[in-house]
């Protein structure tokens, strides 16, 4: 599958060479077992997050001496990062694609099964579905762990999954066959043109929310979107909608309280009453 990205700083092409992807103007960034990391600073990812990366990487059995020298020629280059990790958010059944625990046995087992039954008709993952180009080029924006990314793959579609963190990446690529991964930063899309981007409940966890919408205004004309705080924090009203139409975009549908139910375990359960937006 050949995916049009482009330079994540000036948005320039990429030419292939080993172990990487170059930029003639910002210089290369990193691929790491195939998943091209297309952030602004890939140094100063690479020397951050080496750690992670490398746990992640073995988790698949890809980190071999080829891509840990990839690696460490990148975080060299800054070596006086402080290492963090990544606050991937998913549970066991959702990491592992299986079935949630069921409840635990009481009256309000009979109310969880209901609300699970509730969420399979409108969730905000159905509604974002229901709204994405039969074709084209689809980007995903956070895939956590790959279970949007394996519904949006059908065959007319290109479905790039990105995400913060190459676990993730990693993850929901081998869920969804068919799909291309990489790592990117929300705030600057590395992509030419896309029939849609898709956001599910990840624009309210960004530090910038703002140049987000406007990094997507240059990737597509169609944007779905969901979150469970439309202020984004604020507490001032739908911010969601101020931002996309500040970045150029046009409100075409929504929806709002839809439930959005997390099983974490056979005694803990959460519901979100989430919205939903479609701009173009």
């Amino acid at each position: 599958m050949l995916v049009p990205f482009v330079c994540p700083v000036c948005r320039g092409a990429l030419r292939a060479s080993p172990q990487a992807l170059r930029c003639s103007r910002c210089g290369p960034s990193p691929v790491l077992a195939g998943v091209p990391v297309l952030v602004p600073e890939p140094a100063t990812y690479c020397a951050t997050h080496r750690d992670a990366l490398l746990a992640a990487l073995a988790e698949v059995d890809a980190a071999d001496s080829s891509t840990r020298n990839t690696l460490d020629a990148f975080a060299r280059a800054v070596p006086s990062s402080a290492p963090a990790l990544f606050g991937d958010d998913w549970t066991p059944e959702e990491r592992e694609g299986a079935p949630p625990p069921p409840f635990v046995d009481g009256p309000a087992a009979a109310l969880v099964e209901q609300l699970a039954a509730l969420e399979e008709e409108s969730s905000p993952r159905r509604w974002l579905l229901e709204r994405v180009p039969r074709s084209g080029l689809v980007v995903e924006v956070g895939c956590g762990a790959g279970l949007l990314t394996a519904q949006l793959c059908a065959p007319e579609r290109q479905v790039v999954a990105t995400d913060l963190s190459l676990r993730a990446v990693l993850l929901a690529t081998r869920r969804a066959k068919g799909s291309v991964g990489a790592v990117v930063d929300a705030h600057a899309l590395p992509f030419k043109q896309a029939a849609a981007v898709v956001c599910e409940n990840v624009v309210d966890l960004l530090e910038r929310p703002a140049a987000f919408f406007e990094s997507a205004r240059r990737v597509t004309k169609r944007l779905l979107v969901s979150t469970v705080e439309p202020s984004l924090g604020s507490g001032a009203g739908d911010v969601v909608v101020a931002l996309a139409e500040a970045a150029g975009f046009r409100l075409v549908d929504a929806a709002d309280g839809l439930p959005w139910l997390r099983r974490n375990s056979a005694r803990f359960v959460e519901l979100y009453g989430a919205s939903a937006y479609q701009f173009e």
